[in-house]
């Protein structure tokens, strides 16, 4: 039975070779905006830098990555396009 994890990835730079090792096959990771300032105007935190690190460090040792963003109408809902081109991005920049 795979398992499976749902975070922010903020901690993901640090802890996701430790959870690979102990036998995670996927995380699901939640990032709502792509721009900083945004997500911290959304979440109330400054994690963006720390995010997008784990973001990296996860599809490096994760078999099974899994990028999730809540449109929220009025906020974010006129950036779908951007969030797929970050996803893109990140997974092309992985695998060059």
């Amino acid at each position: 039975m795979p398992i499976a994890i749902t975070t922010n990835g903020r901690q993901h730079k640090r802890k996701a070779q430790a959870l690979a090792d102990a036998g995670l096959d996927s995380v699901n990771i939640s990032n709502d905006n792509v721009d900083s300032d945004k997500l911290r105007a959304i979440t109330n935190v400054d994690w963006f830098d720390k995010v997008v690190d784990g973001i990296s460090e996860a599809i490096r040792v994760i078999p099974t990555v899994k990028l999730n963003c809540v449109v929220v109408k009025g906020v974010n809902d006129n950036e779908s396009k951007v969030m797929v081109d970050f996803a893109n991005e990140a997974v092309t920049k992985e695998f060059q």
